[in-house]
């Protein structure tokens, strides 16, 4: 079920909204779980059922390592043989899923086998749930949080259904004191609701608009393309895929704020970022974050020396690109990025003033042209046809286009591309009132904007059938 859908906007959430609220406070938590789990199977019956596996795995697990010791004998080896056991048993669903059909490719190709594996369908999060789950059992290992005995209670923060199938990630310490005590006002009701509202506007707004053009020239050969289509390409999904995770991640937000949850941001302008190292504070930053707090500090972050820091920096966005999915294009993406990051980090060494000052404008025209190539490589569905693209992008390879500029995009559309360039700036972000203190008069205008918002949404939705969540797919 997408949020977007009239399905959801006009019965799955008022229902459930109603309901929560005329509960009693100790059956709020069944409702939304029940909620999550009827949203999840709405589209994948079947796959519930991984879901509540890894659950259950999960809970069991946790009690175990909650009873025995980090430190001291036999019982320190079975903690960590069940910590081990668990994870590779996580992670081996995740491959199984997700990964095993690229395996046995590569196992191919080096002959090993003779005949590939199965396919399987993904299933919707796995990547989210997953990871969620062994933030869960970190944080129970690190001794932070004590061990779940409510097995359901453990099943809503893996499955509640605003952040189910595309994030953000949460992290269980962050959110295991709401799963018991929460505050509900109507102004956090309210400013819940308005956040949700200016998420779908973006969503169906602005990354469907584009993703109309992005699908239309992605799906030709790059040598029937001409430099500036490729270019309008590129441009239209940098931003298409920006307004498409960042609305989700909006609509999530905001709809955890609604049943009193407290998510945290996962994205903060990236684009008027001045290096990848900034940029990637602000894009994605549930699973940066959770990158961060799980791989890159455990493997010792930059306590052990540049050339160790420079190491687990590669290896994180190497994981990253992975994470994403199973093909070449998104491990060259990640390797990309944390390739570029490691070159800011070696230049910043030498000298962290060699970048002139008169030059300093040139930094963020450098992160939008590393942004840009990197978008093409992960929306390529091959690292040839990114080759290729890339090269009629930047000129180097020739071609005979078919149709000029105005067959791929309206002047609609790049009216609607200069004002997601404008509200990616962060200059717009004002409109949507979030803060309940606010005064009267801006809630009273935020209210007439986000609900002319949705009215706007709505009538789209209702003419067009192109209506796809890219980070679904992940």
């Amino acid at each position: 079920m997408l949020f977007s859908s009239i399905v959801f906007l006009s019965f799955f959430l008022p229902v459930v909204t109603v309901l929560y609220f005329i509960a009693r406070q100790e059956f709020r938590n069944t409702i939304l779980l029940i909620a999550s789990l009827v949203f999840y199977t709405f589209g994948e019956p079947i796959y519930v059922l991984a879901l509540l596996g890894v659950t259950g795995v999960t809970w069991l697990a946790a009690l175990v390592l909650n009873a025995l010791p980090r430190r001291g004998g036999v019982f320190s080896a079975l903690f960590y043989g069940v910590l081990i056991t668990t994870v590779s048993g996580i992670l081996g669903v995740l491959f199984y899923f997700k990964y095993r059909y690229f395996a046995g490719d590569i196992l191919i190709r080096a002959g090993w086998i003779d005949e590939p594996f199965a396919k399987t369908v993904l299933p919707l999060g796995i990547s989210f749930y997953t990871f969620q789950s062994l933030s869960y059992l970190a944080d129970v290992a690190a001794k932070t949080v004590p061990a779940e005995k409510n097995p359901l209670r453990l099943l809503l923060y893996i499955s509640f259904f605003p952040q189910l199938v595309a994030g953000p990630i949460l992290k269980y310490h962050d959110i295991a004191p709401q799963l018991t005590n929460r505050v509900h006002t109507l102004a956090n009701a309210a400013a819940g609701l308005r956040r949700f509202m200016i998420g779908l506007g973006k969503k169906v707004l602005i990354a469907n608009t584009l993703g109309e053009t992005v699908d239309k020239i992605f799906a030709l050969p790059a040598d029937e393309l001409s430099v500036a289509v490729c270019w309008i390409g590129a441009a239209f999904y940098t931003l298409q895929l920006y307004y498409d995770f960042s609305g989700y991640s909006d609509m999530a937000i905001g709809l955890g704020r609604l049943f009193g949850f407290r998510f945290k941001e996962n994205f903060n302008y990236p684009y008027v970022a001045r290096s990848l190292t900034d940029f990637w504070r602000r894009w994605h930053m549930s699973l940066s974050g959770w990158f961060k707090e799980y791989v890159y500090i455990p493997l010792g972050g930059n306590k052990r020396g540049f050339i160790r820091t420079l190491f687990n920096l590669g290896l994180v966005f190497f994981l990253t690109g992975l994470w994403h999915g199973a093909d070449w294009t998104f491990i060259v993406w990640g390797l990309w990025h944390g390739g570029l990051i490691i070159a800011e980090k070696i230049l910043k060494k030498i000298d962290d003033s060699a970048f002139p000052r008169f030059l300093t404008p040139f930094k963020h025209v450098y992160l939008i042209i590393a942004v840009l190539i990197g978008w093409v490589i992960f929306r390529a569905d091959s690292l040839s046809y990114a080759h290729s693209y890339l090269g009629v992008m930047l000129g180097l390879n020739t071609s005979t286009p078919d149709y000029g500029l105005f067959y791929y995009v309206s002047e609609f559309q790049l009216i609607v591309f200069a004002l997601a360039a404008l509200g990616a700036t962060g200059i717009l972000k004002k409109a949507a009132v979030t803060d309940p203190e606010a005064s009267a008069m801006q809630i009273t205008l935020s209210n007439l904007w986000c609900f002319t918002v949705l009215a706007a949404s709505f009538l789209f939705l209702v003419a067009s059938s192109f209506n796809p969540f890219i980070y679904f797919r992940f």
